[in-house]
């Protein structure tokens, strides 16, 4: 299990001096809006991801005045019995123009080195835009899975990404087909090797996803998930690359691969997305990303951190009241934002108070 032990937060947001040693299962911060329940979990997450999951810019989550933002936390990998020689510390330090991590006291050079370290899942306002925005964000979300179970993903994603990117720049260019040409056995590789990974991952997901869906019998209509992996099924990448050279450079882009891969979610032959009520959509986002949580889980045997803003707002009652009995049986250390704990007085677990950024 993936839990953090001491956490110390220095200027993000309003948070200008917080430390607390959090449970090692639920975790609840109750406070009035803007007191800074969620500079917390924003904190955690810049660690983890090494952004914000409420900005792009660093300056915005600075705390004004501030010359610059720090966060560490010490991290416990099994369970909450080893002894603290066995933990590990991570540190990201951010200013107005520059950033330094380190773990264990040593620098390092790419925040996948951190996310590696700091597994979490995020159930936040936005989180409906996973079900009703763009193939870019539900691409992300499976590409942030398999991530954490594919040790060579990385590398194959930027190897294709990097040659994606020179076919696009060679595109735009009107360069030598012979050039152009030459730069689709590289993508077409490095495709092939995503495509894989990406695939598998998927059909684990699905299964879990399924499986809480039944757990859970939320107010949504039963989803057929399918997976589409940015080009026809039946075409091999490189010679449809090669087919469709006109277009591209019509275009300006390439319009096939990995790039424009996608999650589709079906009911009775009908695309969900765009039809489902914002509450819905929730709904359905938690469960896919609950469904992440317990793919890296069941495949690590490391369950990341869970954590979820302002849970009471996005959910009902009723199917708050679900999500917290299932929460409480999984072992992972949880956060939960709140404005009361009125529903969840009857857990055992850690309670914290911000008020005015103080924490108690």
């Amino acid at each position: 299990m993936v839990a953090i032990r001491r956490l110390t937060i220095s200027n993000v947001r309003n948070l200008q001096q917080v430390e607390l040693t959090p449970e090692p299962g639920i975790n609840i911060i109750t406070g009035p809006n803007g007191a800074g329940k969620t500079s917390l979990l924003e904190a955690i997450y810049i660690l983890g991801r090494g952004r914000s999951f409420r900005s792009r810019r660093s300056n915005d989550w600075i705390t004004r005045g501030a010359d610059k933002a720090r966060v560490v936390a010490e991290i416990n990998h099994s369970q909450p019995a080893v002894t603290t020689a066995q933990n590990t510390v991570l540190g990201l330090e951010r200013d107005r123009k520059t950033w330094l991590a380190r773990i264990n006291g040593e620098t390092v050079n790419s925040f996948a080195q951190l996310s590696r370290q700091l597994p979490l899942v995020l159930f936040e306002p936005n989180a409906h835009e996973l079900i009703n925005g763009g193939p870019e964000q539900r691409r992300t979300f499976l590409d942030w899975g398999v991530f954490h179970v594919e040790p060579d993903y990385v590398p194959q994603w930027r190897r294709y990404y990097r040659a994606v990117r020179q076919r696009n720049a060679a595109l735009r260019e009107k360069a030598p087909v012979s050039l152009i040409h030459s730069l689709s056995p590289a993508i077409a590789t490095a495709a092939a090797a995503l495509d894989q990974m990406r695939q598998l991952f998927f059909q684990r997901l699905e299964a879990v996803y399924t499986s809480l869906y039944q757990q859970l019998q939320p107010d949504i209509p039963p989803a057929v998930l399918s997976y589409q992996r940015g080009w026809p099924d039946e075409q091999p990448l490189e010679a449809l690359l090669h087919s469709e050279l006109s277009k591209d450079m019509e275009n300006g882009y390439t319009r096939h691969g990995c790039h424009r891969a996608d999650i589709v979610m079906h009911h009775q032959q009908r695309q969900l997305r765009g039809w489902l009520s914002r509450g819905q959509q929730k709904l359905m986002a938690l469960l896919l990303l609950l469904a992440q949580q317990e793919t890296w889980s069941t495949h690590n045997n490391k369950p990341p951190l869970i954590m979820l803003d302002d849970l009471y707002s996005e959910l009902d009652v009723s199917h708050s009241r679900s999500v917290l009995q299932l929460l409480s049986g999984l072992s992972a250390q949880v956060w939960i934002t709140a404005t009361d704990d009125t529903l969840m007085r009857e857990y055992d677990a850690g309670r914290f108070h911000v008020e005015h950024g103080q924490l108690t």
